[in-house]
């Protein structure tokens, strides 16, 4: 049933639900408001932070090998490779958490 959905769609539902308690919370308690609002944020930058890799790195799977423009999914990949993708997959996520951070 999930795998119809794209990934990470439940981040961005948790994302949506806080941003609607941040509104309701607006006038009672500013200060729920306002952390309701900044969790949001931080939710949602990482969830543009995963579609950003993706999209910048179309081929660039942690569980994908690529070699001579062909890729498969291995269970035995090399060490190196898979750490390299999840690594610039890690720092590509948190710049973009520390952009939203920041930001707003």
């Amino acid at each position: 049933m999930f795998n119809k959905f794209p990934r990470l769609t439940v981040c961005l539902v948790v994302s949506l639900a806080l941003m609607a308690l941040a509104y309701i919370f607006r006038q009672s308690d500013p200060l729920i408001a306002v952390s309701l609002y900044k969790a949001h944020l931080m939710s949602l930058g990482g969830w543009g932070g995963y579609w950003l890799d993706r999209v910048a790195f179309p081929y660039g799977r942690p569980h994908v090998y690529c070699k001579d423009g062909v890729c498969e999914i291995q269970t035995d990949l090399d060490a190196a490779a898979l750490n390299f993708a999840s690594l610039r997959r890690a720092i590509i996520i948190a710049a973009s958490l520390i952009c939203v951070g920041l930001a707003a």
